[in-house]
């Protein structure tokens, strides 16, 4: 592999680049909510796939920048940890990441800069937090439930941005408990055993069945494949962690990959399957990215 691919693998490894998909698809469906209110803007839906990636690019290279003591013991693999990208290169990548994500989205969207903010403080305090306090999951269940409000708040007019929060709610609290339970389960990753933390696989998937509650499908045909899709997809990572032993790093990668699938879900719930069919091709790319990539 020449000098630019290995720089190239170094950093997709750094940024945990397979999961990146996932961000993309969770911009698409809350740029959907916004729609509801406002017409779809190409432009502005290009630019906020961006800010999200900045976003999400950035916090993975803090989060490694963070956990340097702990991959020295750990993980010794890791490309700030092997020397192969500096830390100060690092550093200045995530601050240019976040500045970026942050000023493409002032000229767009100024008025969804607030949200945006609260965004990047939990991105921030979550990698500064998740290594010495278990209850900083709810963090990273928040930072995917924001990225919903962020993008809805955007795409909609600003008059309109206190409706859009409270329409983008129940699906950005949904996405949260989601994100939470694979986060939950994820800190055992390297252990032998997986304690209560094994019944979030039953539970996730019957949880987010509550969108319907808030929204009804019009398109029922769309709507009742994608959640056929999901629930396999969700049992596939509900039988990795009932085996013995159980294959925990399996099942977080099923249900990472699976985040794509909520999005279908989420789309065709709210009658978008054009952007569903963008989120199924976000689930395709991290599926496969996972195989190149570690996505953990």
């Amino acid at each position: 592999m020449g000098s630019t691919g290995s720089v190239f693998f170094n950093y997709a490894q750094l940024l945990r680049l397979s999961n990146l998909p996932t961000c993309l698809a969770n911009g698409l469906t809350g740029a959907a909510i916004g729609m509801q209110f406002e017409a779809l803007n190409v432009t502005k839906l290009v630019a906020l796939v961006v800010v999200i990636s900045c976003y999400y690019c950035g916090g993975m290279i803090l989060n490694d920048l963070c956990d340097l003591s702990y991959d020295r013991l750990h993980r010794s693999e890791r490309p700030l940890v092997s020397g192969v990208i500096s830390y100060c290169a690092a550093l200045v990548v995530t601050g240019v990441l976040f500045i970026s994500g942050t000023a493409i989205l002032y000229v767009v969207a100024a008025h969804a800069l607030v949200v945006a903010a609260l965004l990047l403080l939990f991105i921030i305090l979550y990698d500064l937090l998740h290594k010495k306090y278990s209850a900083s999951v709810v963090l990273m269940g928040g930072c995917r439930a924001l990225v919903y409000m962020t993008c809805a708040v955007a795409v909609a007019a600003p008059s309109e941005a206190m409706a859009v929060l409270l329409k983008s709610l129940p699906f950005a609290m949904l996405l949260g408990f989601y994100t939470l339970s694979i986060t939950l389960v994820a800190r055992m990753e390297n252990q032998p055993r997986l304690d209560y933390r094994k019944w979030l696989s039953v539970v996730m998937p019957l949880v987010l069945i509550g969108v319907l509650f808030f929204v009804r499908p019009t398109q029922v045909f769309y709507a009742v494949m994608a959640g056929v899709v999901l629930s396999l997809w969700m049992i596939r990572g509900c039988r990795f962690v009932f085996v013995r032993p159980p294959k925990i790093k399996l099942s977080i990668l099923t249900w990472l990959s699976g985040m794509c699938l909520v999005d279908v879900w989420f789309l065709t719930v709210l009658d978008r399957p054009v952007l569903a069919i963008f989120a199924g091709v976000c689930f395709v790319i991290t599926v496969y990215g996972h195989k190149r990539i570690s996505g953990t």
